[in-house]
């Protein structure tokens, strides 16, 4: 019997706190315990293509995007942050409203003082 590869699931969120990054990796690595293959870049130092590259990659490497939407993170997606902060949400939200086919596996959730809520 073959075995099901596990799917393969990208995190992008906005480094908004030091407790914010905390939640996310606790995120992936409860993922990673129940056998999915999740990709964070808390898992990597400074990769050589550079980071946005590297994220361009991850989206399309992955099976699912989850999106970890924060009031920051959807102000950069918008763009209404100042410049040169949030470049990974910002090319995420470059992506969707191109309609970019790699983002279209994204999923977004919320983390609240309540937990997660899912969209």
């Amino acid at each position: 019997m073959t075995a099901t590869p596990s799917p393969r699931v990208f995190i992008s969120y906005s480094w908004d706190s030091e407790a914010h990054k905390q939640r996310v990796f606790e995120l992936a690595e409860k993922l990673r315990d129940d056998g999915i293959d999740c990709e964070l870049d808390q898992y990597h130092q400074s990769p050589p293509e550079g980071w946005a590259l590297w994220m361009l990659r991850q989206v399309k490497g992955a099976d699912f995007v989850l999106m970890i939407c924060t009031q920051i993170y959807y102000r950069r997606a918008l763009g209404e942050e100042s410049p040169g902060t949030g470049k990974g949400s910002n090319l995420l939200g470059h992506c969707n409203d191109n309609q970019d086919a790699s983002i279209r596996r994204t999923s977004s959730f919320l983390f609240t003082t309540m937990g997660l809520l899912f969209r």
